[in-house]
């Protein structure tokens, strides 16, 4: 068995192979072939398995979906590692593993017309193939880590009770979404937008980083959608977010981006930051998906650190986006040489709008260039810069 494994490459695919194979016969739901270090599944209909799931370095699954919905759950006891290459081709493939999900610094993950799915929470079948996305904590709290690279141009969506991305994910024209808690639904609205909704709060009362979701690497969404939900136990003290990296949604053609990062704690937007969702077309308020957005919500405080950039710029004939900042118990903190710009680009463009909604009065509100406080509460350093100015068009 474990001499089979290692020639396979791709555990999930021996052992599901194995003991269904005779019902395969009869069904066919999937049809897979094995070719050196490359393994092949077809769908013939909508897939549930259960198995073990690991791709090692240096191998590839292809799997070919022919439309259907592939639901495949965990069963090892252990965490899914995909260290080489798995390519999904008109599929929606989701992965379920309670235990946890590990994609490593040579793991890719290529979604061609493809939507997927990563999760440490359960999801029924029924719920799965209705596309009814309620998933829930089973017994046990696994993380999801990236340190490789996850692409598609539809959806991405990871779920769990801690996410951690070192890598990138990206979904030009998709959408990109990060639910952590113990009860998350993703649902979509008539227009087309995601909403991440996190009912009950993460299991994990520790965690080695500091917080629930972390980003030190790389997520974009051009022309579309980054939605990340965290929620933390009200008894715990950890970060609902801490975004160290880039999370970038700028617009495409007459596409506007739109970034949402919300949690019911301290959300911290690290001083090596880049949340951007920039005008990169000449793209107007009449454009057919409206303006960019950024809103970044906290229950506790949204803290912008030294030297971190906030943006929905305009360039030349467009008009720039929005900005909402939103922290309700301990405010807003931007501080030193943090900059935070809905500018205008020229007399053909319009400026965007800042709001910055607090708790506490706003200390050094000078500091605005041009912008809206909304309510009280907050902190702008001396060398901040909270800047909606520029764009003559109106």
């Amino acid at each position: 068995m474990k001499n089979l494994r290692k020639t396979l490459g791709f555990k999930v695919v021996l052992c599901w192979v194995i003991f269904s194979f005779f019902t395969q016969i009869a069904s066919a739901d999937v049809v897979t072939t094995q070719e050196g270090n490359i393994t092949t599944s077809v769908l013939n209909s909508d897939t549930s398995s259960e198995g073990e799931f690991d791709i090692l370095d240096g191998y590839t699954h292809n799997v070919v979906g022919n439309g259907y919905n592939w639901l495949f759950t965990d069963t090892s006891g252990n965490a899914s590692n995909i260290s080489g290459t798995l390519n999904l081709h008109d599929v929606f493939f989701m992965l379920v593993n309670q235990m946890g999900i590990n994609i490593g610094a040579n793991g890719r993950i290529n979604a061609h017309d493809a939507n997927l799915i990563l999760s440490t929470l359960r999801i029924t079948p029924e719920n799965f193939f209705n596309k009814n996305f309620e998933f829930e904590s089973g017994d046990n709290a696994g993380k999801i880590v990236n340190n490789g690279e996850i692409t598609s141009n539809q959806l991405v969506a990871l779920i769990g009770h801690a996410i951690e991305n070192n890598g990138a994910v990206i979904a030009q024209l998709g959408k990109v979404a990060f639910g952590v808690g113990s009860k998350v639904s993703l649902t979509m609205d008539p227009e087309g937008l995601i909403h991440v909704i996190v009912t009950d709060p993460s299991l994990l009362d520790t965690i080695a980083n500091g917080a629930l979701f972390k980003n030190t690497g790389n997520i974009i969404a051009d022309g579309g959608q980054v939605v990340i939900s965290s929620a933390v136990a009200k008894e715990v003290y950890i970060q609902a977010v801490n975004n160290e990296g880039v999370i970038r949604a700028n617009s495409i053609d007459d596409k506007a981006g739109r970034i949402v990062i919300k949690g019911n704690k301290e959300v911290r937007i690290g001083g090596k930051s880049v949340i951007s969702a920039d005008m990169t077309s000449g793209l107007q308020d009449s454009g057919t998906s409206g303006l960019p957005r950024i809103d970044i919500q906290s229950g506790d405080a949204v803290i912008i650190e030294d030297n971190a950039v906030v943006s929905a710029n305009a360039v030349d004939n467009s008009d720039a986006g929005y900005i909402n900042i939103d922290g309700h118990k301990r405010g807003v903190l931007i501080r030193d040489n943090a900059k935070v710009l809905a500018k205008g680009a020229d007399i053909n463009s319009n400026a965007g709008r800042v709001f910055i909604n607090s708790f506490h009065d706003i200390e050094n509100p000078e500091q605005i260039i041009d912008g809206y406080i909304q309510g009280n509460h907050g902190f702008i350093a001396d060398n901040a810069v909270i800047d909606a100015s520029g764009g003559d068009k109106n």
